[in-house]
């Protein structure tokens, strides 16, 4: 029976010591409008403190249920920046001075986004952010 308490205590202490210390710290965005016509896109930038020793990558992105691809990871000392780069193309064509004026599109709302990152032994971590704060709308010509 002792050697069950002991085996229980120890078994408690050594999960306490292996205490893992990823959160979410801030997530922001900014839409920009290219120089040609018809090119936009959105930036994201995502900050996770990382405070454990695990070396973790990136393994996927999802903003408002969709996956992107065109991702990457900076790790610093205690914190992984990922960033999202989404491009958008339309058939947009300059109006003439005839035209009549063109319908401002409703801007997506961004509340969503999840992160997964996996350690060196294919451990995955799931990493939620439920608000998102906007920096500002770019123009470039």
């Amino acid at each position: 029976m002792k050697k069950l308490i002991v085996l229980i205590v120890l078994i408690n202490v050594s999960c306490i010591g292996n205490k893992v210390t990823i959160s979410a710290n801030k997530a922001s965005y900014n839409i920009w409008h290219g120089g040609q016509p018809g090119v936009s896109g959105t930036n994201f930038v995502f900050d996770i403190y990382n405070k454990s020793n695990l070396v973790l990558e990136l393994d996927s992105v999802l903003i408002n249920g969709k996956k992107y691809k065109n991702i990457s990871l900076i790790k610093e000392k205690d914190l992984l920046v990922v960033k999202v780069h989404k491009v958008e193309t339309s058939d947009y064509k300059r109006p003439k001075i005839d035209d009549k004026p063109i319908k401002k599109v409703k801007q997506e709302v961004y509340n969503n986004a999840t992160i997964f990152l996996r350690d060196d032994n294919n451990k995955k971590y799931k990493i939620e952010f439920k608000k998102f704060h906007k920096v500002k709308t770019e123009f470039y010509r």
